[in-house]
Formats: structure tokens, sequence, C-alpha cells
């Protein structure tokens, strides 16, 4: 039983790291393309105000980073009582 609650604890794991990833790239694409929309607007030369442009997309990145030491947690714990708790063939 505890073998399966493991299991389950690693997949779930798994699939929260995969989620956070996709939500990740996905924040990545959408704030790149509103720093580079607001660097041409706000000056069509790209080497004049890209500081603030990008500090501003920093920012949006920072914000928008996965949580991931629940997950991993999670993924350590199971492995843990995965490995700890396996059969041992007889000889």
């Amino acid at each position: 039983m505890i073998r399966i609650f493991a299991f389950a604890l690693c997949l779930a794991g798994f699939v929260w790291l995969g989620f956070g990833d996709l939500h990740f790239r996905r924040s990545i694409r959408t704030t790149l393309d509103q720093a580079y929309s607001e660097l041409h607007r706000v000056d069509p030369d790209p080497a004049v105000g890209t500081g603030k442009i990008l500090n501003f997309y920093y920012e949006l990145v920072y914000r928008n980073l996965p949580h991931m030491f629940l997950p991993a947690a999670m993924l350590m714990l199971g492995s843990t009582v995965l490995f700890l708790t396996r059969r041992k063939k007889n000889a």
C-alpha cells in the first residue's frame, strides 16, 4: 500500500513539474512578445531603450518562475520510499 502511495506521489511530482515547465515556457513567450512590442513602440532603434525594457522583461520572467520545491520534495520522498521498500530477491 505504501509503495502505491509513493508511486502516486512521484507521478504527481512529475506531472506538476511538467505543467510548471509548460506554463513557464508560455509565459516566457508572451512576456518576450510584450517586451519586443514595447521596445518597438518606444523606439524603433533597438540600442537606445533596451535597458528599461529588458528590466521589465526579467521582472516578468522572475514573477512567472515555476514553484519547484514542493514537487521536487514529493519526487524525493516518493523515490526514497520506493527505493527503501523494494523487494529483495531470494537467492
